[in-house]
C-alpha cells in the first residue's frame, strides 16, 4: 500500500501556534500516514538567514511537535548545497521513497504565485499540493494558476481556521521583551527565554 507523507517546509525562526495546527489539521483531513517537517537553512523567498541558530530551531520544532509519534523532523536541508529550493529537496525526498506519495503543505496565499517557484513545472511532478485555505480567504484560482503555468496542479484543499501569527512579529515582541504567551507552545516559549534567542541582547 503507497504510504501518504506530508512535507512541511519553512524557516521556523520561531515555529509558532499557528505551524502546528496548521499541520494537525492537514495530517487530519487528508489522511496521512505521516508528516515530516523540513526547516530550510536559508529561505529563497526571504532575504537573510535566520535569526535562530540551525540547532535551536531544530530543538524548538522537536518541543513544538513532541507527543505526535506521526510527525518527525528532518534536517535535511541544512546539508544541502544553498540556497535550496522546493524541488531540490522533493528529488531527494523522492529518491529515498521512490513509492511514497508525497505532499508539499502550502498556503492559499503564496500558491497565487506558484507557477512562479522555481522550477515550478517539475514540483508537480514529484509531489502534489496540499493547500490550505483560510477561512476568510476565497479559494485560490487553480484555473488562472495552471494557465499561468501550462499543467494542472495536483492538489487537495485543506480548510483551517485563522491563525494571525507570525514569526516576524514575535520575535519584534521579544525585541521588546513583550509577552509571547499563546503565540507558541510552551516548551517553546521557555526555551527561547532560557536560551536568551531574539532578545535585544541576543547575538543574532
Amino acid at each position: 500500500m503507497t504510504e501518504k507523507i506530508l512535507l512541511f517546509g519553512g524557516t521556523f525562526d520561531p515555529v509558532h501556534n499557528g505551524h502546528t495546527n496548521i499541520l494537525q489539521a492537514a495530517y487530519k483531513q487528508g489522511g496521512f500516514d505521516r508528516a515530516i517537517v523540513l526547516p530550510n537553512a536559508v529561505s529563497p523567498f526571504k532575504p537573510g538567514s535566520p535569526e535562530a541558530s540551525n540547532t535551536q530551531r531544530l530543538e524548538m520544532l522537536r518541543l513544538a511537535f513532541s507527543g505526535l509519534e506521526w510527525c518527525s523532523i528532518s534536517d535535511m536541508e541544512f546539508y544541502m548545497p544553498q540556497p535550496s529550493y522546493t524541488v531540490n529537496t522533493l528529488e531527494k525526498l523522492k529518491s529515498q521513497m521512490p513509492s511514497s506519495e508525497l505532499f508539499w503543505l502550502c498556503g492559499g496565499d503564496v500558491i497565487k504565485e506558484f507557477h512562479m517557484w522555481y522550477r515550478a513545472d517539475e514540483i508537480i511532478e514529484l509531489a502534489s499540493l496540499a493547500v490550505v485555505k483560510r477561512d476568510s480567504v476565497r479559494k485560490p484560482d487553480f484555473e488562472d494558476i495552471e494557465a499561468k503555468l501550462g499543467k494542472n496542479i495536483p492538489r487537495m484543499i485543506i480548510d483551517s481556521p485563522i491563525y494571525d501569527i507570525s514569526s516576524t512579529e514575535i520575535r519584534r515582541r521579544l525585541r521588546k521583551g513583550s509577552e509571547i504567551s499563546g503565540l507558541v507552545p510552551k516548551a517553546v516559549e521557555q526555551y527561547i527565554k532560557q536560551n536568551n534567542i531574539y532578545s535585544a541582547h541576543s547575538a543574532g
